[in-house]
């Protein structure tokens, strides 16, 4: 069955954080103190901090009860990485447990980093409570007979945590435990010197739905390659979104790679320059020259097959951008995880992306914050004598974040006719223009948008046939004027695919009006199926 999460109209983020800097440390390191803190997980944690590497390390003071501490539990919230040292002795200390469970829990729910060692035990011990692992679950079981949910917690954790790929201290390996201190201090370096990508300036709302997508991505399902479509109109925020998970989610992966703007992109370049960027930021390969998209497509694969990649395709808008890119799930290690996003959510659909999310708009509370931010520097607009200019931005703005920033920013440190002087400039009406609300007010109307139809209103001139502009105002999520160049034989069913490809909305979903000049007025018809097979050209009068 499909999976797909849509925001509810509440719940804010107003931060104006980048999400670059949400932790307080870089590490935190749980171990079982009788058996590695004068040792191993002694000596991992001067070799961290010597690389100027922020960890925690508990000291015996956390540790006298019973139960986990608040502090505890703070420092693991407040940590990017997560080591688990797993010793002898680890699972024979319920405090280690509780740690462990909570570390799992928030690696599922924030995407912390959960590096696993395997401290002369065998990972598959763990996985399995077998030898000292089953002797200490023993003694939990009959200690906590009436409380099962705690056994059943502790399991889990360390059968999910024990499932990570991690590091695994042998002597056949290793000659010398410096080494393989060496080994992990490097790999965390990796991790932790990755550049993160800038959000926005103010991420009004972003942090609920980096939440949402990340349910999404399931990161319980660490075996298999998952896909998940990020959709919306133009503006709304698709983008920053898919950065913003990114950032969360990215030391989690081996290999990293965001194709941006691929819309764009593919006006510059081909599919298999976007091939060989995908290949060098994933996996740092400069020198394939692919000279067409069939040979691109098993090298992806051989290369990034054993690897688990994160990869984000941004701004799809035709199915072979995907099928060059990310045609099949095994093109991936096991763990990989693929976002796409794209104006059209029906090429989700048809590519069989059944785990999706829709962005949608700001509401007129977040709306209000986000202009107030970019064009006062402030959260909340103090001076009434903008509130007109507030409501003209509102109302063209539609909530699409995008739109608000560019136009908001552009007004900072103008006075309020400067002001209406910019607006003014930029075409941005005092209202809406009444054909769209007449349409959007009509009973038809509000049926079609409870089965989320959108209303396509083609306003013809009475003397179009004369030339090949079609102008169209579509009522989805707000106004978006537009016109194109076409041929006049066009039929308007092939406006309807047009519209489908450049703005992601379906065919099965549009409806055409028609605008009909009457002198000074307007009327507004709907197209029948016989009538939208008609060219574009056809003189209005046909159509009375």
């Amino acid at each position: 069955m499909a999976a797909t999460i849509k925001n509810p109209v509440s719940t804010s983020s107003s931060s104006t954080s980048s999400f670059t800097n949400e932790w307080t440390y870089d590490v935190f390191i749980s171990f079982r103190g009788v058996d590695t803190r004068f040792g191993f997980a002694g000596y991992l944690y001067n070799a961290l901090s010597s690389k100027g590497i922020k960890t925690f390390f508990d000291d015996e003071e956390l540790q006298k009860g019973a139960e986990i501490t608040p502090n505890l539990v703070k420092a693991i919230h407040q940590s990017r990485i997560a080591i688990v040292v797993f010793s002898e002795n680890y699972a024979s200390s319920r405090f280690c447990l509780d740690e462990l469970a909570t570390i799992m829990e928030r690696s599922k729910d924030k995407g912390t980093l959960v590096l696993p060692v395997f401290y002369k035990v065998d990972p598959s011990n763990v996985r399995h409570l077998i030898g000292s692992y089953r002797e200490a679950f023993d003694k939990h079981e009959e200690r906590f007979k009436n409380e099962k949910d705690k056994i059943e917690r502790w399991r889990l954790a360390l059968k999910r945590a024990a499932d990570l790929s991690g590091s695994h201290f042998r002597t056949d390996t290793y000659r010398y435990e410096y080494e393989f201190v060496g080994d992990i201090v490097q790999e965390v370096s990796k991790r932790i010197n990755r550049t993160l990508l800038h959000v926005a300036d103010y991420p009004i709302r972003v942090k609920y739905r980096v939440q949402e997508v990340n349910l999404l991505l399931d990161f319980e399902s660490n075996k298999g390659v998952g896909m998940v479509g990020i959709y919306g109109i133009e503006g709304i925020g698709k983008t920053t979104l898919a950065r913003a998970v990114y950032n969360s989610i990215a030391d989690q992966f081996e290999s990293l790679c965001f194709l941006a703007d691929i819309r764009e992109s593919l006006t510059k370049h081909e599919l298999e320059q976007l091939q060989e960027r995908l290949l060098y930021e994933s996996i740092g390969e400069k020198d394939i020259k692919l000279w067409n998209v069939n040979k691109g497509i098993p090298i992806i694969k051989s290369r990034l097959s054993s690897r688990k990649v994160l990869l984000i395709l941004d701004d799809i808008n035709k199915s072979e951008q995907l099928k060059a890119l990310a045609g099949e799930l095994d093109w991936f290690g096991p763990g990989s995880r693929i976002i796409v996003t794209t104006r059209n959510q029906d090429l989700l659909r048809r590519f069989g992306i059944a785990r999706t999310y829709e962005v949608e708009s700001l509401s007129y509370k977040e709306a209000r914050e986000l202009f107030s931010w970019h064009a006062f520097k402030k959260k909340e607009l103090l001076n009434p004598d903008f509130l007109n200019i507030l409501d003209r931005v509102l109302r063209y703005c539609k909530g699409r974040p995008r739109y608000l920033e560019t136009i908001s920013s552009d007004l900072f440190g103008k006075t309020v006719w400067e002001c209406f002087s910019t607006l003014r400039n930029l075409e941005i009406p005092s209202y809406k223009p009444e054909r769209g609300e007449t349409i959007c007010k009509s009973k038809e109307k509000e049926e079609a948008h409870v089965h989320k139809y959108v209303t396509i209103v083609v306003i013809i001139e009475a003397d179009m046939y004369e030339y090949e502009d079609v102008r169209f105002t579509g009522l989805y999520e707000g106004f978006m004027n537009r016109s194109f160049r076409i041929q006049e034989q066009t039929p308007f069913i092939l406006l309807k695919e047009h519209l489908a490809e450049e703005f992601g909305i379906p065919v099965i979903y549009q409806r055409l009006w028609l605008s009909i000049p009457t002198g000074q007025q307007s009327r507004y018809i709907p197209l029948t199926p016989e009538q939208e097979t008609q060219p574009v050209s056809t003189h209005p009068n046909e159509f009375q």
